[in-house]
């Protein structure tokens, strides 16, 4: 049942009595300057205002001082009134100044002429759990660099001790080769000398 639907059966005073109760959304109407006309439980709820507090101020109020000096209310009016709607997720302030998360939607009323709808629910929970997941795989893939980067040094520093005990290695085994030759060298003497003493006496 699409929303005119809606409001034809319920009518009127049914139709704005369901807004009012809804409680998991903040549903606000602005005027064509941006100033809250309307607030229901949920934006109470979500921006810690009641109506007596917040309707005549400008929605400007939600914003961060940072994205009010920006032009970022304005701006949003301007892509709903140019497009139709304009969503918009970003950080707002609550009444007693603690930031949240919102996702929101910005919707002109016969193209803005007759102010605009502001939808919005509080996602600070989510957001905030996003955060910490996409910081801890940062800290996580910071992690395996390093560890990767420390294997690297030990492979390296693992292959120059190879290298070095293959020339250790080489050396030593050319050094018992030598002496196995001059072992036989001097034993080939020995068998020698003894065969020239042997000569020697027989013909005494």
């Amino acid at each position: 049942m699409e929303s005119a639907e809606v409001y034809s059966s319920l009518g009127p005073e049914s139709y704005g009595q369901l807004i009012e109760d809804i409680q998991d959304f903040a549903i606000f109407i602005l005027d064509q300057e941006g100033r809250v006309q309307t607030w229901n439980k949920g934006a109470e709820g979500v921006f810690g205002y009641t109506d007596d507090q917040i309707v005549g101020k400008h929605f400007s109020c939600l914003f961060l001082e940072e994205d009010v000096s920006r032009g970022v209310p304005q701006q949003e009016l301007q892509r709903a009134a140019e497009d139709g709607r304009a969503s918009d997720d970003r950080w707002l302030v609550r009444r007693d100044g603690r930031r949240i998360w919102v996702e929101g939607c910005l919707v002109a009323i016969k193209g803005g002429s007759r102010g605009f709808g502001k939808i919005v629910r509080d996602q600070t929970r989510a957001k905030t759990a996003a955060d910490k997941i996409h910081q801890l795989n940062v800290e996580l893939q910071s992690t395996v660099d390093r560890l990767q980067s420390t294997q690297t040094a030990l492979q390296e520093k693992v292959n120059e001790l190879e290298r070095f005990g293959d020339v250790v290695v080489g050396r030593e085994l050319k050094m018992m080769a030598y002496e196995k030759e001059r072992q036989s060298f001097i034993e080939e003497i020995r068998r020698l000398q003894a065969a020239l003493n042997s000569r020697t006496e027989t013909r005494l």
